[in-house]
Formats: structure tokens, sequence, C-alpha cells
């Protein structure tokens, strides 16, 4: 279920992840301040797999990320960032979704909270 983002939601999140480019372009839109901190799911996976965070508060890794960043990187959509909204498709491609999301979520974790991290906090 969708819902509408809040202004104040935005300014109070470390991390806003959206599906589409569309929507990330939206939120920018909204707070500008949030742009290094804000990615779509697969473009953080993406952006992360390449420049793993390390011991780096969560912070300075995300704006690192987001500093790698070209103009066009938010414009358009594109099937290398946006992740398909299946509704009103067949089951199978809710399920494909799913497996998608499932997949992602375990590659951000393991990018942004490495195993060193992880112990020490």
């Amino acid at each position: 279920m969708s819902e509408l983002v809040e202004d104040d939601d935005v300014r109070a999140a470390d991390l806003v992840l959206t599906m589409t480019r569309e929507h990330a372009r939206e939120i920018i839109v909204m707070d500008p301040g949030a742009r290094d901190r804000t990615f779509t799911f697969k473009e953080i996976v993406r952006r992360g797999e390449a420049a793993p965070r390390g011991d780096e508060p969560l912070s300075a890794w995300l704006a690192r990320l987001a500093s790698r960043r070209g103009p066009q990187d938010l414009l358009g959509s594109s099937p290398l960032d946006d992740v398909a909204d299946p509704v009103g498709l067949p089951l199978s491609a809710h399920r494909t979704t799913l497996v998608l999301l499932d997949d992602l979520a375990d590659r951000f974790v393991r990018v942004a909270w490495p195993p060193a991290v992880a112990r020490v906090g």
C-alpha cells in the first residue's frame, strides 16, 4: 500500500529509499536537503556495491554515494534504477518483484553494514 510522504517524514529520515527515479525526484523537490540521503532501492545497492561503506558513518557514506551522481542520474526512468510496479499484473509478477526486493534488501544490508562494522556497533 502506498502512502503520501510528508515533509516532516523526509526531514526526519536518515535514508529515503524509493522504487523509482520519479519518486526520488519528488522527494528531492520536496526537500532539496534530502538529496544526499534519497536513492532508489536499486541505485543504492548498485552504488553501494561499487563503494562499500566500511567504518564511516552512514551519513558520510550516503553523501559519498550521492556525490558520484551526475545530473542525468535522476532524470527519466531507468531499468537500472527503477523497480517496476506489478499492480494490475498477474500474481507471478508480484512474486518476481518480491524476490527482487528481498535480494536488494540482503545486498543493501551487506554493503551498508559489513560484518566488521556490524560487530562494532
